[in-house]
């Protein structure tokens, strides 16, 4: 008989946010070995569906059961109302955990931050072993971005004190992170490294010129892409400034993504009168190939003093898709040490646009450095970061987790 592993996480499955595509791809893999439930929101896109209006509701997907639990829906930008979702999700969640058949590890992401306690609460109720996954380092993330301060800090850095003493392992997502999670208290032989990932079947190279080129006017121009969250954590104040500097040229900057600051960012495209830059929706994960295979050159940005607290996930799409990448990152951050190692793209300092723009321009009127650099990020991610390679790291912590359990029983 399988044994039963519990995930948490508000996001999954139909919802674009990443860490829902993550852990959608993750769950569905490991169902051939385990048996997985998945403990989730209904989906963001759907707040004015009659299913919000429910307390729960229970599917099955491609072998993982999915139950999904109300929680409000109200605009993310308002703090308080942000908050709000996360406490009405948090207390159906736990209602709901606490009548589910015992699982053998209860997982918890950390979207949100405070869902961990479900977990803890499944595991000392119920005797499950605790795994916290650690996409960010939090509060740390909020306090740089200026979005906590004062006793919402204090209170997180306790209840994130909480999952650091109750869990029985803790996976994060890069080395410097891991440092992170040490230097703020975590057991160190309880810290697990496992990496994100694209799935290199659903991302792979294809034609720059495409149909999405085609739709969007691109077919003549160099195209320098971000792809992704429009949010709090990207220095798109420098991509702005990279913009102007180029304006002259003829370089198209295509944004796209949704987010916090996507209003924001349109109405400085605008008020800049920045002529060739555009944002455009989030495209499907299905089509996301041909999105960032449209691209000639991708940017990587991140806020000053998030090096190690966040690692941006687009990298290993940009990977997948052949294309060469330009970070603007603290110099300690993961994907900073990616490019240093495997040489698939160009580091610039963060917040620098006069290096972003000569880079821009360098790679643009050299072809072949930039197709290299593109083929060997797919060689790279194909290698280390490819779904398949990254979900049997899972499954082997997973079962050296239960195997070490059962020897101490």
């Amino acid at each position: 008989m399988k044994q039963k592993i519990l995930f948490i996480n508000q996001y999954y499955y139909p919802d674009l946010a990443s860490t829902g595509q993550l852990l959608t791809q993750l769950c569905e893999s490991l169902a051939k070995d385990f048996e997985i439930v998945v403990l989730t929101s209904f989906p963001s896109y759907s707040v004015t569906t009659t299913h919000r209006k429910k307390l729960f509701t229970q599917e099955s997907r491609n072998g993982v059961r999915i139950i999904r639990v109300f929680s409000t829906s109200f605009n993310r930008k308002n703090l308080l109302l942000r908050a709000l979702n996360y406490i009405t999700y948090f207390t159906s969640a736990t209602i709901c955990a606490l009548f589910l058949k015992k699982p053998h590890i209860v997982v918890a992401q950390t979207d949100p931050p405070i869902i961990g306690l479900v977990a803890c609460i499944v595991h000392w109720l119920r005797g499950s072993l605790f795994c916290l996954v650690c996409q960010d380092v939090f509060p740390e993330v909020a306090v740089v971005l200026q979005k906590l301060k004062g006793l919402p800090i204090i209170i997180m850095r306790y209840v994130r004190d909480i999952f650091f003493r109750t869990s029985q392992a803790i996976i994060t997502i890069s080395d410097g992170m891991k440092e992170e999670l040490v230097k703020r208290g975590a057991r160190a032989d309880r810290v697990h490294v496992i990496s994100n990932w694209i799935d290199t079947n659903i991302v792979c190279p294809v034609d720059k010129n495409n149909a999405f080129r085609q739709q969007h006017g691109l077919i003549d121009s160099f195209v320098v892409m971000h792809s992704g969250n429009i949010g709090l954590s990207q220095d798109f104040d420098v991509i702005l400034e990279c913009a102007d500097k180029l304006r002259q040229q003829d370089i198209e900057f295509v944004l796209v993504g949704d987010g916090a600051k996507r209003a924001w960012l349109a109405e400085e495209i605008e008020r800049r009168r920045l002529r060739r830059m555009r944002i455009i929706d989030y495209q499907p994960l299905s089509e996301l190939r041909f999105s960032l295979g449209a691209a000639d050159l991708h940017l990587v940005t991140l806020r000053s003093g998030l090096g190690n607290l966040i690692v941006p996930s687009k990298i290993y799409g940009i990977m997948g898709a052949a294309r060469a990448v330009i970070s603007a990152l603290p110099s300690e951050s993961e994907i900073t040490n990616i490019i240093n190692r495997f040489h698939c793209g160009v580091i610039c300092r963060e917040g620098d646009a006069a290096e972003i723009a000569a880079a821009i321009l360098r790679l643009r009127d050299d072809a072949e450095t930039t197709r290299l650099m593109g083929e060997r990020g797919r060689e790279v991610v194909c290698r280390y970061f490819s779904r398949e390679v990254v979900v049997a790291q899972y499954k082997e912590f997973f079962s050296a987790l239960l195997k070490e359990d059962g020897l101490k029983k």
